[in-house]
């Protein structure tokens, strides 16, 4: 577009490989040759291989579903190699808004496989020029973007609930806290149902399916930190309150250590919202899982202290962090008694920090 004209570069380079090309490579090329930018030349996506947008791929415009070759440099963030192109929201906008949906968001139907499978390139593309339009302060067509894709790709007819996660988070940024609250609840009954499950089975079934369980499990923590981070006080303790009551059955596959030291972001948020004996309760049982962790490196002789050197700072670094978060909330007497203990833990680590000049 006209308006994108000083973002035009000089040239493009295009690094071929030193081992030869196919012939369907030189034919892309050779219309490419031949275009001169006359019409425009689109990719479908799909792929990820450099090849297959003609060595490329930091020269696209994502469109709806496909992408356009442009003259403007957009480098792939290494973070998420697959959001691939610039977005000219205005343009995309309009094709999204032309899309026709057929029967996608009806009851009456069965949405196999296949259909459920494309509805990620659908919300993953729709997540994106959601995002872009957040970011260009164009709230009204972010949120048409975001119940265009709630609408025709309902929650439980087409799974991929992760894929949902952006419309959670953009709802929120965009103060839209009544749709946030009904995805959340939504894709939180999906995770509870499944977490159900594996807790009616077996020890060693659930081992078994570790990665499963873990997988669901993580995916709900997610949601719940998305509601800790945008301080859903409505909601928020009752997610908090959800998240260990379905999930401490299978705590096992964690181990204390690792189950409860993750919710380290769940004390504060206890605290935020007034709950103040499950917040106590929350930090008193982290902080003697660091404590245990920190004596096992305590009974260490000082030359192995120093092969751990980075995990007994970690350690400290977070039990640190949760002993300053709950000096906000809690009363003088209780701040001190746990800043004393934690001086106390640390004490054994002292000849540690002396030998290394820390």
């Amino acid at each position: 577009r006209p308006k994108d004209s000083d973002l035009i570069v000089d040239y493009i380079d295009i690094d071929l490989p030193k081992s030869g090309i196919y012939k369907n490579q030189l034919l892309m090329l050779d219309i490419l040759a031949n275009n001169d930018w006359e019409r425009p030349i689109y990719f479908t996506g799909g792929s990820y291989t450099p090849s297959e947008y003609m060595w490329m791929k930091d020269y696209l415009q994502l469109e709806g579903l496909v992408y356009k070759l442009v003259p403007i440099k957009t480098e792939i963030d290494s973070r998420n190699p697959y959001e691939m192109g610039r977005i000219d929201s205005n343009r995309m906008y309009d094709i999204v808004m032309k899309w026709d949906w057929g029967n996608s968001g009806s009851a009456d139907i069965y949405h196999d496989t296949e259909t459920r499978k494309n509805s990620i390139s659908f919300r993953g593309n729709l997540a994106r020029l959601s995002s872009t339009l957040i970011e260009e302060k164009k709230s009204q067509k972010a949120e048409v973007v975001m119940d265009l894709a709630m609408e025709q790709m309902p929650i439980d007819y087409f799974g991929y609930y992760t894929l949902v996660e952006p419309f959670l988070e953009g709802y929120y940024r965009i103060n839209k806290v009544a749709k946030a609250q009904n995805i959340f609840e939504s894709l939180s009954k999906k995770y509870q149902e499944s977490l159900t499950y594996f807790a009616s089975i077996s020890t060693e079934s659930q081992y078994e399916l570790g990665e499963q369980i873990i997988t669901d499990l993580e995916r709900y923590r997610s949601l719940v930190e998305m509601v800790v981070f945008y301080e859903d006080t409505e909601i928020l303790k009752r997610a908090l309150d959800d998240f260990i009551n379905f999930t401490n059955p299978v705590k096992h596959l964690y181990g204390d250590y690792e189950y409860y030291t993750l919710m380290t972001p769940f004390v504060e948020a206890y605290y935020s919202v007034g709950a103040l004996e499950k917040g106590q309760n929350l930090y008193t049982i982290i902080t003697t899982e660091y404590q245990k962790r920190l004596q096992l490196f305590a009974d260490l002789p000082l030359a192995e202290m120093k092969e751990y050197y980075t995990n007994i700072a970690t350690e400290i670094e977070g039990y640190r962090m949760l002993v300053q978060a709950v000096k906000i909330y809690e009363k003088d007497s209780f701040a001190l008694q746990e800043l004393q203990n934690f001086n106390k833990n640390i004490e054994p680590f002292e000849r540690l920090f002396t030998s290394l000049g820390k």
